[in-house]
């Protein structure tokens, strides 16, 4: 599934993450912020993040 916004060439991050179980809203405010950023989730805690200003990797 690709994004409808990407475009041919656009490079994208997987990211691995496990917020802690509670609260709640702190794991809910990571999904809503991959979300806007067009991310797309491929399993538990695992997602494909497009490559956006001020969002890098380890290196």
């Amino acid at each position: 599934m690709v994004s409808p916004s990407a475009e041919p060439g656009s490079r994208w991050l997987i990211l691995v993450i496990k917020p802690a179980a509670e609260p709640s809203r702190h794991r809910v405010a990571v999904w809503r912020e991959l979300r806007r950023i067009g991310a797309l989730s491929l399993g538990q805690g695992v997602w494909a993040v497009p490559e956006v200003p001020g969002l890098q990797g380890e290196q």
